[in-house]
């Protein structure tokens, strides 16, 4: 007896980069982490050099991409600039399988 297996589409994956203006924050980076866990998306966050700003990119579905920065800039205050989002790039395959922070 042959088994018919339904062929699902596969997920599509895309890629961002963001630059987020941060007050001094030393939990930031493991409640991002956290989140990131939780959303499944992967990619990093660092400080920037100048120590007011985060960057990094995010790897994900899109819907997840998007809970991931709705919850960032809810959990950024609103600093002086706005921040610098990337156009959403779908890729033919994950550049990460974790998120990290550096």
């Amino acid at each position: 007896m042959s088994k018919n297996y339904e062929l699902n589409e596969p997920v599509a994956i895309y890629r961002m980069s963001y630059v987020l203006h941060v007050a001094e924050d030393k939990n930031l980076l493991p409640r991002t982490a956290q989140k990131a866990k939780e959303l499944s998306v992967c990619g990093y966050m660092m400080y920037t050099h100048s120590g007011h700003a985060v960057s990094g990119e995010l790897e994900g579905t899109r819907d997840n991409l998007k809970q991931m920065l709705l919850w960032l800039q809810q959990e950024i205050p609103n600093g002086s600039e706005k921040p610098r989002l990337g156009r959403y790039q779908q890729q033919l395959k994950a550049k990460y399988d974790d998120f990290f922070c550096c």
